[in-house]
Protein backbone atom coordinates (compact mmCIF):
# COMPACT_ATOMS: atom_id res chain seq x y z
CA UNK A 1 0.00 0.00 0.00
CA UNK A 2 3.04 1.95 0.68
CA UNK A 3 5.10 1.63 -2.25
CA UNK A 4 1.16 1.65 -4.57
CA UNK A 5 0.90 5.34 -2.49
CA UNK A 6 4.54 6.62 -2.99
CA UNK A 7 4.62 5.29 -6.68
CA UNK A 8 1.19 7.59 -7.36
CA UNK A 9 2.90 10.75 -5.64
CA UNK A 10 5.69 10.46 -8.15
CA UNK A 11 3.91 9.93 -11.32
CA UNK A 12 1.38 12.90 -10.27
CA UNK A 13 4.03 15.48 -8.97
CA UNK A 14 6.68 14.84 -11.98
CA UNK A 15 4.44 13.59 -14.65
CA UNK A 16 5.15 17.64 -16.37
CA UNK A 17 8.95 17.21 -15.50
CA UNK A 18 8.84 13.99 -17.31
CA UNK A 19 6.97 14.60 -20.06
CA UNK A 20 8.70 17.87 -21.05
CA UNK A 21 12.28 15.07 -20.77
CA UNK A 22 11.24 12.15 -22.63
CA UNK A 23 8.56 13.41 -25.62
CA UNK A 24 9.06 15.64 -28.30
CA UNK A 25 5.92 17.97 -28.80
CA UNK A 26 5.22 20.92 -30.97
CA UNK A 27 4.80 23.49 -28.57
CA UNK A 28 7.40 22.65 -25.97
CA UNK A 29 6.60 22.41 -22.19
CA UNK A 30 5.91 26.43 -21.75
CA UNK A 31 2.20 25.66 -23.91
CA UNK A 32 3.19 28.31 -26.67
CA UNK A 33 5.75 29.25 -29.09
CA UNK A 34 7.87 32.38 -28.97
CA UNK A 35 7.96 33.93 -32.61
CA UNK A 36 11.43 34.99 -32.82
CA UNK A 37 12.92 31.42 -31.06
CA UNK A 38 10.16 28.47 -32.69
CA UNK A 39 12.77 26.92 -34.48
CA UNK A 40 15.12 26.54 -31.88
CA UNK A 41 12.55 26.01 -29.49
CA UNK A 42 11.27 22.84 -31.50
CA UNK A 43 14.92 21.70 -32.02
CA UNK A 44 15.30 21.15 -28.53
CA UNK A 45 12.24 19.85 -27.59
CA UNK A 46 12.77 17.24 -30.20
CA UNK A 47 16.31 16.46 -28.48
CA UNK A 48 15.46 15.80 -25.10
CA UNK A 49 14.16 12.40 -25.75
CA UNK A 50 17.33 11.70 -27.40
CA UNK A 51 19.43 12.78 -24.65
CA UNK A 52 18.48 9.88 -22.31
CA UNK A 53 20.56 6.84 -23.04
CA UNK A 54 19.13 3.44 -22.11
CA UNK A 55 21.45 1.83 -18.75
CA UNK A 56 21.26 -1.57 -16.98
CA UNK A 57 18.43 -1.98 -14.67
CA UNK A 58 16.35 0.50 -15.79
CA UNK A 59 12.99 -0.69 -16.23
CA UNK A 60 11.13 0.32 -19.49
CA UNK A 61 7.44 0.46 -20.01
CA UNK A 62 6.94 -0.72 -24.13
CA UNK A 63 3.49 -0.23 -25.03
CA UNK A 64 2.67 -1.85 -29.10
CA UNK A 65 -0.12 0.18 -30.37
CA UNK A 66 -3.62 -1.95 -30.67
CA UNK A 67 -1.67 -5.04 -29.16
CA UNK A 68 -2.35 -5.02 -25.11
CA UNK A 69 -1.31 -8.13 -24.96
CA UNK A 70 2.41 -7.11 -26.07
CA UNK A 71 2.42 -4.28 -23.82
CA UNK A 72 4.99 -5.05 -20.70
CA UNK A 73 7.04 -3.30 -18.08
CA UNK A 74 10.41 -4.99 -18.28
CA UNK A 75 13.35 -4.23 -16.87
CA UNK A 76 17.13 -4.11 -18.82
CA UNK A 77 18.99 -7.28 -17.37
CA UNK A 78 22.89 -7.44 -17.31
CA UNK A 79 24.79 -6.64 -20.03
CA UNK A 80 21.89 -4.36 -21.21
CA UNK A 81 19.98 -6.93 -22.69
CA UNK A 82 15.72 -6.58 -23.42
CA UNK A 83 14.28 -10.06 -22.80
CA UNK A 84 11.13 -9.65 -24.59
CA UNK A 85 7.95 -11.37 -25.37
CA UNK A 86 7.53 -13.36 -28.76
CA UNK A 87 10.72 -11.85 -30.16
CA UNK A 88 14.03 -12.77 -27.40
CA UNK A 89 16.33 -11.01 -26.47
CA UNK A 90 17.38 -7.51 -27.70
CA UNK A 91 20.78 -5.18 -26.60
CA UNK A 92 19.13 -1.75 -25.83
CA UNK A 93 21.85 -0.52 -23.50
CA UNK A 94 22.99 3.02 -25.03
CA UNK A 95 20.06 3.32 -27.16
CA UNK A 96 17.50 6.07 -27.03
CA UNK A 97 14.30 5.31 -26.87
CA UNK A 98 13.39 5.97 -30.12
CA UNK A 99 15.95 3.59 -30.71
CA UNK A 100 14.85 1.26 -28.63
CA UNK A 101 11.40 1.79 -30.67
CA UNK A 102 12.45 0.59 -34.00
CA UNK A 103 14.69 -2.02 -32.95
CA UNK A 104 11.26 -3.54 -31.72
CA UNK A 105 9.25 -2.90 -34.71
CA UNK A 106 11.86 -4.55 -36.35
CA UNK A 107 11.82 -7.58 -34.47
CA UNK A 108 7.93 -7.70 -34.74
CA UNK A 109 7.54 -6.68 -38.07
CA UNK A 110 10.02 -10.47 -38.25
CA UNK A 111 6.77 -12.81 -38.98
CA UNK A 112 4.75 -11.55 -36.11
CA UNK A 113 3.07 -7.87 -36.61
CA UNK A 114 2.77 -6.45 -40.34
CA UNK A 115 3.15 -2.63 -39.08
CA UNK A 116 3.54 -2.69 -35.58
CA UNK A 117 3.51 0.94 -33.76
CA UNK A 118 5.32 0.35 -30.56
CA UNK A 119 6.47 3.38 -27.69
CA UNK A 120 9.06 2.82 -24.97
CA UNK A 121 8.79 5.22 -21.50
CA UNK A 122 11.26 5.12 -18.97
CA UNK A 123 9.33 3.86 -15.26
CA UNK A 124 10.59 5.85 -12.73
CA UNK A 125 8.27 5.03 -10.39
CA UNK A 126 9.43 1.73 -10.13
CA UNK A 127 12.79 2.75 -10.63
CA UNK A 128 12.38 4.53 -7.48
CA UNK A 129 10.98 2.12 -5.58
CA UNK A 130 13.66 -0.65 -6.61
CA UNK A 131 16.93 1.24 -6.99
CA UNK A 132 19.30 1.54 -4.07
CA UNK A 133 21.93 4.74 -3.70
CA UNK A 134 20.44 6.08 -6.24
CA UNK A 135 19.46 9.31 -7.17
CA UNK A 136 17.23 10.81 -10.44
CA UNK A 137 18.27 13.98 -11.74
CA UNK A 138 15.30 15.35 -14.86
CA UNK A 139 14.96 18.20 -16.80
CA UNK A 140 17.09 20.85 -18.29
CA UNK A 141 20.80 18.56 -17.85
CA UNK A 142 22.70 16.91 -20.67
CA UNK A 143 22.17 13.63 -19.40
CA UNK A 144 19.07 13.51 -17.66
CA UNK A 145 18.62 10.02 -15.53
CA UNK A 146 19.99 7.96 -12.63
CA UNK A 147 22.93 9.02 -10.16
CA UNK A 148 24.93 6.38 -8.27
CA UNK A 149 25.64 7.71 -5.33
CA UNK A 150 28.35 4.82 -4.24
CA UNK A 151 28.45 5.23 -0.71
CA UNK A 152 29.84 8.95 -1.15
CA UNK A 153 27.85 12.13 0.45
CA UNK A 154 26.52 14.25 -2.87
CA UNK A 155 25.37 17.73 -3.32
CA UNK A 156 23.14 19.06 -5.62
CA UNK A 157 25.59 20.74 -7.62
CA UNK A 158 27.48 17.73 -7.46
CA UNK A 159 25.12 15.79 -9.42
CA UNK A 160 24.58 18.31 -11.64
CA UNK A 161 27.67 17.76 -13.10
CA UNK A 162 28.16 14.23 -12.90
CA UNK A 163 24.58 14.30 -15.18
CA UNK A 164 26.68 16.79 -17.88
CA UNK A 165 25.68 20.41 -16.50
CA UNK A 166 22.69 22.32 -17.66
CA UNK A 167 21.41 22.72 -21.05
CA UNK A 168 21.31 25.96 -22.59
CA UNK A 169 17.59 26.02 -21.97
CA UNK A 170 18.04 25.27 -18.21
CA UNK A 171 17.08 27.97 -15.13
CA UNK A 172 19.25 26.72 -12.29
CA UNK A 173 17.91 29.36 -10.06
CA UNK A 174 14.29 27.56 -9.52
CA UNK A 175 15.80 23.60 -9.31
CA UNK A 176 14.00 22.10 -6.62
CA UNK A 177 14.83 18.66 -4.82
CA UNK A 178 11.74 16.02 -4.22
CA UNK A 179 12.12 13.72 -1.30
CA UNK A 180 9.79 10.95 -0.16
CA UNK A 181 10.13 10.43 3.47
CA UNK A 182 7.77 7.69 5.32
CA UNK A 183 5.39 7.98 2.10
CA UNK A 184 5.31 11.69 2.24
CA UNK A 185 6.66 14.13 0.01
CA UNK A 186 8.64 17.35 0.38
CA UNK A 187 9.83 20.18 -2.22
CA UNK A 188 13.61 21.89 -1.25
CA UNK A 189 14.32 24.70 -3.66
CA UNK A 190 18.04 25.59 -4.27
CA UNK A 191 19.06 28.60 -6.18
CA UNK A 192 22.00 26.96 -7.93
CA UNK A 193 22.92 30.25 -9.24
CA UNK A 194 24.13 31.72 -5.95
CA UNK A 195 25.57 28.17 -5.33
CA UNK A 196 27.98 28.60 -8.60
CA UNK A 197 28.27 32.55 -7.48
CA UNK A 198 29.80 31.09 -4.05
CA UNK A 199 27.42 30.34 -1.77
CA UNK A 200 28.17 26.78 -0.82
CA UNK A 201 25.67 27.25 1.94
CA UNK A 202 23.03 27.09 -0.14
CA UNK A 203 23.82 23.11 -1.76
CA UNK A 204 22.34 20.33 0.31
CA UNK A 205 23.43 17.01 0.41
CA UNK A 206 21.15 14.43 -1.49
CA UNK A 207 19.78 11.58 0.04
CA UNK A 208 19.13 8.31 -1.96
CA UNK A 209 15.99 8.32 -3.97
CA UNK A 210 15.52 12.23 -4.31
CA UNK A 211 14.51 13.61 -7.49
CA UNK A 212 16.68 16.79 -8.82
CA UNK A 213 14.10 18.53 -11.31
CA UNK A 214 16.00 21.49 -13.17
CA UNK A 215 13.10 23.20 -14.89
CA UNK A 216 13.20 25.26 -18.76
CA UNK A 217 14.06 28.67 -18.65
CA UNK A 218 11.50 31.60 -19.29
CA UNK A 219 11.77 32.27 -23.15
Amino acid sequence: MMESKISKMIWELLSYSIACLLFFTIVGCSGYEKSSNTHNYRNHNNAKRERYLIDTNDILNITVFDEPKLSAKIAVGEGGILSYPLVGDIKVNGLTMREAEKALEERLKDGYLTNPKVTVMLDIGLMLQHKEKEVFVLGEVKRPGAIQMLGKNLSVLEVIAKAGGFTEFAAPNRTRVIRFEEGEEKTIRVNLNKVQKGNISLDIILKTGDVIVVPETYM
